[in-house]
């Protein structure tokens, strides 16, 4: 056991920025457990920020902290907040003088940091996809100087980690995988929310996410949208594009966008037929795991990190294919017995994947790299 208190500090990049997301979910995973380990002097700045993650519950287990939580502000407003906060990070980390930093996002609020320094890559996104994104968009630039510049890289599946070292050719001995989990285990309690049967999407409906090609498979087959609703949780409002495609097939009725919280997620995924995944790309990939500790059936793209996480627990399709997708949902909302397979080895595999074994890796790195001059 170390004889010395870990000093550790984490930062505001992803709070400022995000309200809820699997980036501030993944750290807020992390802070709980680091702050209630006893050998780690834990420094916390969430700065100004909109983030809705209860972080206060920590509060008193850190040796620093400072957050206060705001309004979503229009983007000329949140620039200046980004500064203050930037300028604010450097005073309190003169404070709190850590020995590790672990940033939450790609930027450097601290250019001048002479500890060690970890960073989490959660995807190459920007990079294998850039017709996605604007040109105004610099992630792919930062994310790029802050892996040169990171000690030690915490990367989310193998599949990101090949994608690092191939696209920015990162050694492969800076690069740890550590696998995620499942957040969302409140009990499903009550009767179904949707009366009839239904298929459930969830999450952001844009680009890469790759929704589209749900939808007009959806609509293709008469079976499906006869038989089946298409429910869609999250990812704001539907879009004009998305309310033609669904004209064009005379579905529109037939599909729901629901928003809530974790209960109406829970109920969702424990009612649903069948949980569909069509995702051009995922550095990991949370959802399907989601629907596994709900025993639904997942049928999920077989493109990059997902069939690491979903492995013979689901059914997989061409997310390029517009066929086969519609074949395999037609497949799993039919077949009894295979879906009962794949709801059985679901909720094994889910069991697989843990935030404390997630941390546990971490801390272990956390320390090794403490301990190096």
């Amino acid at each position: 056991m170390p004889t010395h208190k870990l000093s550790l500090i984490y930062d505001h990049q992803i709070f400022q920025a995000q309200v809820y997301g699997g980036i501030s979910r993944y750290f807020e995973e992390l802070i709980e457990r680091a702050a209630k380990t006893p050998d780690i002097d834990l420094s916390l700045f969430l700065g100004f920020h909109i983030n809705r993650h209860q972080f206060e519950h920590f509060r008193n287990h850190c040796g620093n902290y400072f957050g206060v939580r705001v309004p979503l502000l229009p983007k000329v407003q949140q620039k200046f907040i980004y500064r203050v906060n930037d300028l604010a990070f450097k005073l309190f980390e003169k404070r709190a003088r850590p020995r590790l930093y672990h940033q939450t996002y790609y930027g450097d609020p601290l250019p001048g940091f002479r500890g060690k320094r970890v960073l989490t890559v959660h995807d190459m996104i920007h990079e294998l996809y850039p017709r996605y994104f604007s040109k105004s968009d610099r992630t792919s630039q930062l994310k790029k100087f802050a892996v040169a510049k990171a000690d030690i890289i915490l990367a989310n599946s193998q599949s990101t980690k090949n994608d690092l070292m191939r696209v920015f050719g990162t050694p492969k001995e800076k690069i740890v995988v550590t696998l995620l989990a499942n957040s969302l285990r409140v009990k499903a309690a009550g009767h179904a929310l949707i009366s009839e049967p239904y298929l459930l999407y969830v999450g952001s409906r844009e680009t890469y996410k790759n929704f589209k090609l749900l939808l007009r498979a959806y609509g293709e087959r008469k079976a499906l949208h006869k038989n089946f609703k298409l429910v869609c949780c999250g990812g704001g409002r539907w879009t004009a594009e998305e309310a033609q495609i669904a004209n064009r097939f005379s579905i529109s009725d037939r599909i729901s966008v629901l928003t809530g919280d974790d209960q109406l997620l829970a109920n969702l995924y424990k009612n649903a037929s069948a949980f569909v995944y069509p995702s051009l790309y995922e550095g990991f990939g949370i959802p399907p795991l989601e629907a596994m500790h709900y025993g639904c059936p997942v049928l999920a793209s077989n493109t990059s990190s997902i069939p690491e996480v979903v492995g013979d627990a689901g059914y997989y399709f061409n997310p390029e294919s517009l066929d086969d997708l519609a074949d395999k949902l037609e497949k799993i909302v039919t077949i009894s017995e295979e879906r009962e397979k794949l709801v059985q080895r679901g909720i094994e595999r889910e069991k697989n994947f843990s935030w404390d074994s997630c941390f546990d890796q971490t801390l272990s790195l956390y320390r090794d790299l403490a301990s190096t001059d």
